[in-house]
């Protein structure tokens, strides 16, 4: 016991990474930066889990009561757990990861091996993802608790929260300003996948649209689309499969891959966060094509379509001169972006629903919830007859694309310019448009006396013309992208996360009377009256051999009346709903927090 001092007994392992042995080399720093990019893939980041919450509450999807997990957001019930706690921890597993490249690259003495251009590199990449863990963060807390540091004492654990404007000014512009100096245009095809110039400065060009800063917005997404770097790919569908990814359109993607390694369980490659069940999340793979996914098909549906975006999508109308939809009902991003349950659908809709035969006649796709289409984007529909077992899948999450560019720089003009800007707007609108094969904007004012038809409005069967029509300004064309544009050109995808750009814009309880608007009822034959009446409202019943449905859709043979939209519209609260609360477990964790 007295034969030597306590030290000698404390060993360190040479077979263990320290923080004190790991960060001596710049393979040390290439895989911390992976790990930090691979944060990106956690479900509630840039995965399944973000895609299907945050367009469940939104306007454009929805959910059913028996899935309660998603439903609740779809009702605008959440409290500070589920997807609320994982998303705040899975953004800041990222920042962590960050910080921890950046804090100990800092004082990192370049050598031959690790030169100092490299070492800027690696810094401007880890600066780019902490810069969108933190924008991504503000935008769905509108706060947090700022770390820019690797915590290493107690203290540094139990800090305050910091405002949305201390987030921005600290952390978010300078590191995505940092990036866009030091990031290269292009990347060899080893390194695709890494943040670029043009990721820096779309990114950078996003966070002072939402800050309303309309000049500094417009000039540097001018840039990206003059930088000649990217192009709309001829075929819109190649943003949404396997097959083109890191294509001339695509700007910033999400790498997934559904390699199965050796010793690896069901649903993916495990890493070292967990949820509240315990169960490891996934990374390298997605389950997004399996969480959108009919039932028949090997899915779950957890999120399908609104049936007002399942509308404007038939309103995609296509332009027989375009050369691009001659032989469709649909236009092609409606084709690639959801599936109608009808006869008339076309080659294009895949594997999943060619070999049904009439999907009206399928009892067991409708269960009761009013489906009338379903999420393509993000699912295997392409090239598998279904779903795999595991919910695996490695289409990469398309996080920033051109068609996005431009519909921010056009409406970043609109703001700054008014009807000044309109004509270039509209160019870029159109553009958009053309790509899908639609009418375009211009067209319509040519043909209708200056005038544009309100796609989003409901149509009058009555009315000769359909939709409202109404003169073409400023004003009419950013609703027209608030409300058309970019629902039909960006559901369900990437970083155009719905509920941010409603709640940016102020009109989310406008969105609500929209959908609200466009509730359909279905009649059914009365067998003791031998009167077709409408169903009673949220009775589940069968539409029987007399089925008088509204049009456009076919509901399925089991229909309830869709209400939802009725308590969206009732319930929403823009103090209450824009954000979300600081998680439980924050609060409980983090003894700086009242």
């Amino acid at each position: 016991m007295n034969a030597c001092e306590k030290e000698f007994l404390t060993l360190e392992n040479p077979n263990a990474l320290t923080e004190a042995t790991y960060w001596a080399t710049e393979d040390d720093f290439q895989r911390g930066l992976v790990a930090t990019y691979s944060a990106l893939q956690y479900p509630s980041v840039g995965g399944a889990d973000m895609s299907q919450y945050e367009n469940v509450k939104s306007d454009v999807g929805r959910s059913f009561d028996f899935y309660n997990f998603a439903y609740i957001y779809h009702q605008l019930e959440w409290q500070p757990g589920w997807y609320v706690q994982w998303r705040w921890e899975q953004l800041y597993a990222g920042i962590f990861r960050a910080n921890q490249v950046i804090e100990n690259l800092e004082p990192f003495v370049e050598n031959e091996d690790f030169t100092a251009n490299e070492k800027v590199s690696v810094l401007a990449q880890a600066r780019f993802l902490r810069g969108m863990f933190y924008f991504w963060l503000v935008n769905s807390y509108n706060q947090g608790v700022l770390h820019t540091t690797v915590p290493k004492v107690e203290e540094d654990f139990n800090k305050g929260l910091s405002t949305r404007e201390e987030i921005l000014s600290t952390v978010v512009f300078p590191d995505l300003e940092y990036a866009r100096a030091n990031l290269p245009t292009t990347w060899d095809e080893s390194n695709l996948g890494r943040a670029t110039w043009g990721a820096a400065t779309s990114a950078l060009a996003k966070v002072h649209l939402y800050e309303e800063d309309w000049t500094t917005a417009a000039a540097l997404f001018k840039e990206v689309i003059d930088s000649d770097l990217y192009d709309l790919v001829p075929d819109i569908g190649d943003n949404f499969t396997s097959l083109n990814e890191f294509n001339e359109e695509s700007i910033f993607e999400i790498s997934y891959n559904d390699n199965v390694r050796e010793g690896i369980g069901a649903g993916g490659v495990q890493d070292d966060i967990s949820n509240q069940f315990g169960n490891f999340l996934s990374a390298e793979v997605s389950n997004k094509g399996k969480q959108a996914a009919p039932q028949l098909r090997g899915g779950f549906r957890v999120c399908v379509p609104n049936h007002w975006v399942h509308e404007l999508y038939e309103d995609d109308v296509p332009d027989p001169g375009n050369g691009i939809n001659t032989d469709n009902v649909y236009s092609m991003r409606a084709y690639w972006s959801i599936a109608f349950l009808r006869q008339d659908d076309g080659p294009l809709n895949g594997q999943y629903y060619q070999q049904t035969g009439d999907l009206r006649n399928i009892a067991d796709w409708f269960n009761g919830g009013a489906e009338s289409a379903y999420w393509k984007k993000g699912t295997n529909w392409y090239n598998s007859s279904a779903e795999g077992q595991l919910s695996r899948s490695g289409i990469n999450e398309r996080l920033i694309r051109l068609a996005d560019v431009y519909l921010m720089y056009a409406e970043a003009i609109l703001n700054r310019d008014g009807d000044g800007a309109l004509e270039e707007a509209l160019t870029y609108v159109d553009l958009v448009r053309s790509r899908a094969g639609v009418i375009t904007l211009n067209d319509y004012r040519n043909t209708n006396s200056g005038r544009i038809p309100q796609l989003h409005r409901r149509a009058n069967p009555a009315n000769s013309d359909g939709h409202p029509f109404i003169s073409l300004n400023a004003s009419s064309l950013m609703t027209h992208i608030q409300f058309v544009e970019r629902v039909l050109e960006l559901s369900f995808e990437g970083m155009a996360i719905r509920w941010n750009d409603l709640v940016r814009w102020g009109v989310m309880r406008e969105a609500f009377q929209n959908q609200n608007d466009h509730v359909y009822t279905i009649d059914v034959l009365n067998e003791a009256t031998g009167q077709i009446e409408p169903l009673d409202n949220g009775i589940l019943e069968f539409c029987g051999t007399v089925c008088v449905e509204p049009e456009p859709f076919f509901l399925g043979r089991a229909i309830e009346r869709y209400q939802s939209a009725e308590v969206q519209l009732s319930r929403y609260n823009p103090e209450l709903h824009d954000y979300f609360p600081i998680p439980f477990t924050e609060l409980n964790n983090n003894q700086g927090l009242n």
